[in-house]
């Protein structure tokens, strides 16, 4: 649950690279100033909690000769809460940057997102404190579960990939990333629509 993040500070001496400690420790900083301060504001709802490539089972389109893809279920029921709605696409806008290894492909996201169902300015800003704390959170309990469990592979999925976006969009690009994914966002709805 993104509302825990605060929590991770007890976490915290799973980093051995002090470095990413202290960018975590901003992030959290961050999410509880910019995001956590203005949770009783924000549309609340049951979520998922943890919308992400492997929770989420496809099928091919049999009707479609192009290959086209259908989400056919959602599984791992196990982080379902009552959230504030912007934290689930949040969630899920995460995984799909670490999916595209790219924070312009968030835009992408956005774009789809917002076909159906539209972002108020207000959330819109709090995304990427949103991104960056659920990053954070996936880093942190990766490292702090693997080292309980070394032989335990699968917590350091994201590893690899998670520092280098999240160094990328703290460190960075944070300031200009809305407009990043506002400007692909916009890219592709044009391409789209032709």
């Amino acid at each position: 649950m993104l509302e825990s993040i605060p929590q991770l500070r007890e976490f915290l001496y799973a980093l051995q690279d002090h470095e990413r400690k202290a960018i975590v420790e901003e992030i959290i900083d961050a999410f509880e100033n910019n995001v956590l301060n203005k949770i009783d504001k924000l549309e609340k709802q049951i979520i998922h909690g943890d919308y992400n490539e492997q929770n989420i089972i496809v099928e091919q389109s049999k009707s479609s000769a192009s290959g086209e893809y259908k989400v056919k279920g959602i599984i791992d029921f196990g982080d379902t809460n009552k959230s504030p709605v912007i934290f689930e696409i949040g969630i899920a806008l995460t995984y799909m940057i670490l999916q595209a290894k790219s924070l312009e492909s968030g835009g992408y996201f956005l774009a789809g997102y917002t076909d159906i169902r539209p972002i108020s300015n207000d959330e819109r800003l709090l995304l990427k404190y949103c991104v960056a704390a659920r990053l954070a959170q996936s880093l942190v309990m990766g490292a702090y579960t693997h080292n309980l469990d070394p032989s335990n592979e699968y917590v350091l999925v994201t590893q690899e990939e998670g520092w280098k976006i999240i160094e990328e969009l703290w460190r960075n690009r944070f300031i200009e990333i809305d407009e990043i994914w506002q400007t692909t966002a916009d890219k592709y709805l044009t391409q789209s629509v032709k």
